[in-house]
């Protein structure tokens, strides 16, 4: 197998790093389960609605009603529609929100480099096939690594049974 150019190993780590992006990013989409139960009750069922989340980080718009949205102790809150964002959730979606943007104009720039240096469709896919392997492993290791702590902490592995000693 021949060696990956630099390119290459460029573009495998900006395809890992959006592979994980996607999978963990969880914070916009609790936004607006959030902002669905809110509207249409407990059942969750209505029409999509349509977020802007630019004008929600950048101006505490509310997703919903479009009004302000008020910082109380720990939450957000629309004072029009009563739709509440725990702060600790807002700020992971915030960070979230900033992550992709990042990688949206990194995706830009590493699609200009791909069509300047010629890279084959087949070798493009090669590439993210192998980014997605390393992403699911490292994601894979990481959670092992966020059980073992949590396994030590509490004394109990993730079945609920004490462990052997």
């Amino acid at each position: 197998m021949e060696d990956e150019t630099g390119l290459e190993d460029e573009v495998k780590e900006h395809f890992k790093r959006k592979s994980i992006m996607r999978a963990e990013h969880k914070g916009q989409s609790r936004i607006y389960m959030l902002m669905m139960m809110n509207k249409y009750g407990a059942l969750v069922s209505g029409p999509p609605l349509r977020v802007d989340w630019k004008r929600v980080f950048a101006e505490n718009q509310c997703p919903q009603c479009k009004d302000l949205m008020s910082l109380t102790e720990d939450r957000y809150v629309s004072p029009k529609c009563k739709l509440s964002i725990p702060l600790g959730l807002y700020d992971k979606a915030v960070d979230e929100y900033k992550t992709e943007i990042r990688l949206s104009e990194e995706d830009k720039r590493i699609t200009q480099k791909i069509k300047e240096a010629g890279l084959s469709e087949d070798k493009i896919l090669t590439l993210y096939n192998k980014a997605e392997e390393e992403a699911q492993a490292e994601m894979e290791m990481k959670r092992r690594q966020e059980e073992a702590s949590e396994q030590a902490k509490t004394g109990v592995d993730n079945s609920g049974k004490p462990p052997k000693t």
